[in-house]
């Protein structure tokens, strides 16, 4: 898996999306045009598309936890994963520290 970089994973989940119809139109509609066609069955091109979103998340998750795309930094370098997770996610940093009981000092 070590061969598989993320310009490799997005290129291949690309041909997925392109190759099934996924990327002109939402899942449900992909998969009535390749049933009318007599193709793979509605199951089959929904798994699909449920596998990208999930890949495709799991990737996002993966980069903000590498350090990628950081929105700011609590108490020096020191992260902790959860705290991380929520600043990612869109809570407010300042919220996530009350919620972890920091105390911010120094700040003016």
């Amino acid at each position: 898996m070590s061969d598989w970089t993320d310009e490799k994973i997005r290129d291949t989940l690309d041909c997925w999306r392109i190759n099934y119809g996924l990327d002109k139109g939402d899942p449900v509609t992909a998969a009535k045009w390749w049933r009318e066609r007599g193709g793979p069955p509605d199951g089959a091109i929904l798994a699909l598309a449920a596998a990208i979103d999930i890949i495709e998340q799991q990737r996002r998750e993966l980069r903000l936890l590498q350090g990628h795309h950081h929105p700011g930094y609590i108490i020096g370098s020191h992260w902790m994963c959860n705290a991380y997770r929520d600043i990612c996610a869109g809570e407010p940093e300042e919220q996530v520290m009350r919620d972890f009981g920091w105390v911010r000092e120094g700040r003016k």
